[in-house]
């Protein structure tokens, strides 16, 4: 604690004031009060002693409770009338004291009081103390005491409350520096509070106050918050220069670390003259082998690159590391930095083989100096990334970026620019991975966290670049123009038009024109991007390829094929030489290339490089499997798999070479999403280490809650973005952690020639696709195109079969097939109608003509047919329609049809799998009778502690009636199954939890007779990017908001109308829209508020998707529509039938209309007769179709919903 000594004269006075004093402190008082005692001093005053005598040096009860004891006692004695006045002090001994209540409590730490003396009492916060020498209030303020005694906290408190930091001339700051309190010293010089030049003990402090605003630039620096950084450094800086020589090596110190700061501030030019003279000084006065002269010209060297200086920057690198390793040896912290500008040089030059080592080299050395959690290891990770990225190795750049986010978020915050960078770096690789919403939300974040750098600073203008690359590839030109115009200005400003950074806005400007059709606009912008470019980095580099083959798309636009055709050709040579065939960019300039051939029907060099193409795209997609999970997997694919060109092709050129590439296209790509979820919930159940068990947990909690919020009305809807967010983000990290994860993939490497392989004589596979023309961009839009690929054992190669458009499909499905009239007249046959006078085909007739007339002739002698439905496809019964030679068969008369995801299966199977399972082993689970209002019994104590207006009766929602033929079913079923291995819940019992149980000890078949729904997809406005009100970037980014504020009432209105009809309709999520309904549903389908702890009786396919019934070889969902849901390209059907085979079930028995109770009874009666008999479910599913259809000949409607899927 800091004394202040009383003089002689002073010190008598103080023995002579006992005789002075009006009234003595009572000495029960005064004891009860230093003991801290509230109890001694309630009694003391209660026996009349008086709470504003005083002592003999005019202390009053209420300073000695001050000084002595907590608030409480100050409170008794201002309640019985304490005075708050001083005109004493304190004596703690001879030669200290304090003179006011508020200085007592800021010099002894007494936080709580002080508030209490401030915000209750409202004592002045800058209350001088009372000073016996001048028997006046003129001595310290709480602010001064606070900063003697080196009270942090306190002192921020005064600040925030409006203390003066400047009183006494600035007393409080020589205070904190002349009893070494730095912290304090630190926050005051931070507050603007000077140690003024003119104080006559100025000398006696400086060292220790420049010392200190070293340490605030340092901290500020650290904090990415440069603008605070240099104030200081240019502060310190200008006040050494006042009294040492400019050619010092302090100042040169000085001089570089501002260098620094202006850097990464984007002042380069700044920096550049800066750091050069801190270089002269360097060099005169200490010479160039020592640390701080190799610190200077690494610094030197990173400002160079970022003007271009490309040779000044290489050879100032080179020269640093050579000094380095003569100075500080080749395990030193700085000299791996050195490694790491080197090679980042090298990157920016294009030259990734002469980067890489040296990064790693760098990382290397870090970790053996113990610099793992330092942020220029975090640096040095992010580098390597953004290497491995540009290389194409994304496999490798992910889990980098995901280290270094989790490394700089523990260490530097979520806030730091450096955290900022990586999040940016991700959102690249995202982009490149073809997680564009995923990239998308990663920039608008970055832009959040940099918005303080300033709108005119480099990052500033590299992340609205970004927002608009997205911006145009969603059609929102008007945005994506507004954004590329103030980042264009922003990159001007800094580094004129002779740069790079200025060659990037001019590429995205003309990508803007060219996505907009004005390709004479794009053409001279792309030409004056090659020239800049061709100038900085030469024809080699990586960027200048680029913008050649965007030229090269242009060109071909326009239909200049010739000079389309040399770029082509050039790209592709220097492409190879820089980057190598397996990049990714090698491969666009081929797709581009083999694009050309085939405009000018040069199809057999078109079939050769799309040959070469797919392999390669395997390959990629196979290496980079250990990174995907199933979103990220579908995302992949949607960005880089070109299988529509390969299909395409084979339509036009019917080359044989094309139709079995167009065949391992099929096998590739189908069901792969699907294919990754299963394998990651089946790989989730075997792992047994604590890391991945902690993440299953979390990943569970988190799914669970999702679900939750995701079933609540819009309007009351929290966090489901970063619920859904951080569910990905944990699964991403179970796919990385799981090296079988990969291995289970080794499927997706099976080809037509294994399909051939297991093919029997009498045994056809068929991949259907559906496909987008590939040239739609060339000529009028011809819509998605069927077609079917057919193997069979005796072919050299798969047969490639036109089926037609799309739009001829729907023309005959155009009306609804919901009642039983309507679906007879579907799949009866060749029936003559009425018309205009000329007779027509039925519609079922003209189906099949179109599905299976073309495949006829190929199917000759078949009995089995594998096919894997498409598009429409998966929504029609294809068994039941009629044979288009005769009509008076069906499909199913023909031969057996056996629907599975992918034909994969077939290169696959084997005697274990084809074996059927035993009378034993035959374990069911039985649910139907399932009554749907709520139980009235267990109801209203669970709603009695729920808010009244939540109890919502949507009189817009129809509730589900009671199904009594599902009763009658399972009756059935029961009689017929072996009792001893079958379980039944009906009625109230059939809840959803109860299914949810059945996760992890599924029975070998699981059987749920009760209703189904699926809702299609409500369309939505895209997101525009959000601008608080109070920004100012341009007026055009202000019409952003606008678009945004629009966008919002639109969700409101969207929120509302989901809150009126049914919240499941209005889910983005297919597997949300879609489920069955179980005991008690309607309590929350008619829009009552879900119940804390209570499953609301609605199992969404995204609740059964999460269970595990792998062990479950039959799922039968005797519902009606289940077989219903959200076509997603090679994903199929997202719905009931996607949950079930993501649960790991084997196969589905699903419907696709809703069959009356008596035949569907009767349907099931006949399946599971069989099943016990033979034990196969395709032929317990043949025999039943069959059976059924012999009783009703004509009336497909009672048979030919259901649909087995394995």
């Amino acid at each position: 604690m800091l004394t202040r000594y009383l003089s002689r004269q002073l010190w008598l006075l103080f023995l002579l004031m006992p005789l002075l004093a009006q009234a003595q402190i009572d000495s029960r008082l005064l004891t009860a009060i230093r003991q801290n005692n509230p109890a001694g001093v309630q009694a003391a005053l209660k026996a009349g002693a008086n709470p504003n005598a005083t002592d003999s040096s005019g202390a009053t009860p209420l300073m000695w409770a001050c000084y002595k004891a907590d608030t409480t006692v100050v409170k008794l004695l201002i309640q019985r009338g304490a005075k708050t006045e001083c005109r004493g002090v304190i004596r703690a001994d001879t030669s200290t004291y304090y003179g006011n209540l508020t200085g007592l409590a800021a010099g002894l730490n007494k936080l709580a009081l002080l508030r209490y003396l401030l915000e209750t009492l409202k004592l002045p916060v800058n209350e001088p103390e009372y000073n016996p020498e001048t028997r006046k209030n003129d001595g310290w303020t709480p602010v001064e005491w606070a900063a003697a005694n080196g009270h942090l906290s306190v002192l921020t408190y005064l600040t925030g409350r409006g203390a003066d930091l400047r009183v006494g001339n600035g007393n409080s700051l020589i205070l904190a520096l002349d009893q070494k309190q730095d912290p304090v010293a630190a926050f005051l010089i931070d507050q603007g509070l000077p140690l003024q030049q003119t104080h006559p003990d100025y000398s006696k402090y400086q060292e220790r106050y420049l010392g200190i605003m070293a340490l605030l630039s340092r901290e500020y620096l650290k904090r990415g918050q440069y603008d605070k950084a240099v104030l200081f450094a240019e502060k310190r800086r200008s006040l050494y220069s006042k009294t040492i020589s400019q050619n010092d090596v302090k100042f040169a110190n000085m001089t570089n670390d501002l260098a620094v700061i202006e850097r990464l501030r984007g002042n380069y030019n700044k920096a550049l003259e800066i750091c050069l003279d801190a270089l002269g000084i360097y060099e005169k006065a200490l010479g160039k082998e020592n640390q701080d002269y190799i610190s200077l010209l690494a610094n030197l060297s990173v400002i160079y690159l970022k003007l271009n200086i490309y040779d000044k920057a290489l050879s100032t690198g080179k020269e640093a590391l050579s000094i380095g390793e003569r100075v500080l040896g080749n395990i030193h912290p700085t000299y791996a930095l050195l490694f790491n500008n080197q090679a980042h040089i090298y990157e920016q030059l294009g030259e990734y083989d002469k980067a890489l080592p040296l990064y790693i080299e760098c990382k290397t050395i870090q970790e053996k100096v113990g610099l793992k959690r330092d942020p220029d290891y975090a640096n040095t990770l992010n580098n390597l990334a953004v290497l491995y990225n540009k290389m194409g190795q994304y496999e490798k750049a992910l889990p980098i970026f995901l280290d270094c986010l989790k490394l700089q978020e523990a260490i530097l915050g979520k806030q730091h620019l450096q955290y900022a960078t990586t999040l940016n770096n991700l959102a690249g690789l995202y982009d490149q991975m073809g997680k564009s919403d995923e990239a998308f939300k990663l920039y608008k974040d970055v832009l959040v966290i940099i918005k303080d750098l300033g709108q005119g600073h480099e990052y500033f203008a590299t992340t609205l670049g970004h927002l608009a690359n997205h911006y145009r590839r969603r059609g929102q030109y008007v945005q994506a123009d507004s954004l590329l115009k103030e980042s264009q200005n922003i990159r001007e400003g800094i580094f004129g038009k002779n740069h790079t950074a200025y060659s990037v806005s001019l590429f995205s400007k003309a990508q803007s024109y060219i996505s907009n059709g004005q390709f004479s606009k794009a053409l001279p912008l792309l030409k004056e991007a090659l020239i800049i470019r061709e100038k900085l980095l030469g024809k080699m580099h990586p960027d200048y390829i680029n913008i050649q083959l965007s030229l090269a798309n242009l060109y071909k636009e326009t239909r200049e094929y010739q000079a389309s055709l040399e770029l082509y050709l050039d790209c592709l040579k220097n492409s190879e030489k820089t980057l190598g065939k397996d990049h990714p960019e090698y491969s666009d300039i081929q797709y581009g290339l083999a694009d050309l051939y085939e405009i000018t029907h040069q199809y057999k060099k078109a079939a050769s490089l799309l040959i070469e193409l797919r392999q390669r795209y395997k390959s990629r997609l196979l290496k980079n499997i250990t990174i995907l999970n199933e979103t990220a997997l579908i995302e992949f694919q949607r960005a880089f798999d070109h299988k529509d060109f390969t299909y395409s092709l084979t339509r036009t050129s019917k080359d044989t070479s094309l139709m079995g590439q167009s065949y391992n296209d099929a096998l590739l790509s189908k069901g792969v999403g699907l294919m990754a979820a299963q394998q990651l919930n089946h790989l989730l159940i075997k792992v047994k280490d604590n890391k991945n068990i902690t993440l299953i947990t979390q990943l569970r909690d988190t799914k669970q809650f999702l679900n939750r919020q995701l079933t609540l009305p819009l309007s009351q809807q929290r966090g489901t973005d970063s619920l859904q967010r951080l569910s990905d983000a944990l699964e991403q990290q179970l796919v990385m952690g799981l090296p079988e994860y990969s291995e289970s993939f080794n499927t997706l490497r099976i080809e037509w020639p294994q399909i051939k392989k297991n093919l029997k004589s009498d045994e056809a596979a068929i991949e259907f696709i559906a496909f987008d023309y590939y040239h739609d961009k060339y000529y009028p839009k011809t819509g998605i195109l069927y077609a079917a690929l057919v193997l069979r054992a005796s072919y050299k190669h798969p047969q490639f079969i036109f089926l037609g458009k799309e739009q001829e499909f729907e023309d005959i499905l155009i009306a609804s097939t919901s009642s039983a009239n309507q679906i007879n007249e579907l799949y009866r046959g060749g029936e003559a109608e009425g018309g205009d006078g000329k007779s027509q085909l039925a519609r079922g007739l003209a189906l099949s003509q179109l599905v299976w007339q073309p495949l006829d002739p190929l199917l000759e002698g078949v009995k089995t047919v594998f096919l894997s439905p498409a598009g429409r496809l998966h929504q029609i019964a294809l068994a039941a329609l009629p044979y288009p030679a005769d009509t008076s068969q069906r499909m199913i008369d023909r031969f057996q049809i056996r629907q599975v995801v992918s034909t994969r299966l077939l290169a696959l199977r084997n005697n274990q799998i084809e074996r059927p399972f035993a009378k034993n082993t035959f374990r069911t689970s039985l649910y139907g009778g399932i009554i749907y209002d709520a139980n009235r019994l267990k109801l209203p104590s669970q709603l009695s502690q729920k808010p009244s207006n939540q109890l919502v009766d949507n009189e817009k929602v129809k509730p589900w009636d009671y199904l009594p033929g599902t009763q009658i079913e399972v009756d059935a079923l029961r009689r017929l199954l072996p009792r001893s291995q079958t379980t039944f819940l009906n009625r109230y019992d059939a809840t959803e939890a109860s299914i949810k149980a059945l996760s992890g000890r599924a029975p070998s078949v699981l059987h749920i007779a009760t209703h189904g729904f699926f809702f299609p997809e409500i369309p939505r406005q895209e997101n525009v990017i959000m601008i608080p009100p109070g920004d100012n970037i341009t007026i055009d980014a202000r019409e952003l908001s606008e678009k945004a504020r629009k966008t919002r009432e639109a969700a409101d209105k969207l929120a509302a109308a989901s809150d009126e009809r049914n919240r499941f309709q209005v889910s983005e999520n297919p597997l949300l829209r879609s489920g069955l309904v179980m005991a008690g549903a309607n309590y929350v389908w008619k829009g009552g508020a879900p119940i804390e702890g209570v499953d609301d009786g609605i199992l969404t396919a995204y609740e059964l998707s999460n269970l595990n019934l792998s062990g479950t070889e039959l799922v039968v969902l005797s519902a009606c529509e289940t077989g219903l849901g959200q076509v997603k390209g090679s994903e199929g059907v997202y719905g009931l039938q996607r949950a079930v085979k993501m649960a790991g079930a084997r196969y589905l028995l699903m419907s696709l209309w809703r069959v009356s109770d008596k035949e569907t009874a009767e349907y099931m009666t006949l399946l599971y007769k069989r099943l016990l008999v033979k034990g196969s479910v395709p032929d317990a599913y043949a025999y039943a179709q069959s059976q059924m259809r012999l009783k009703y000949p004509k009336e497909p409607f009672k048979w030919a919903a259901f649909v087995l899927v394995e």
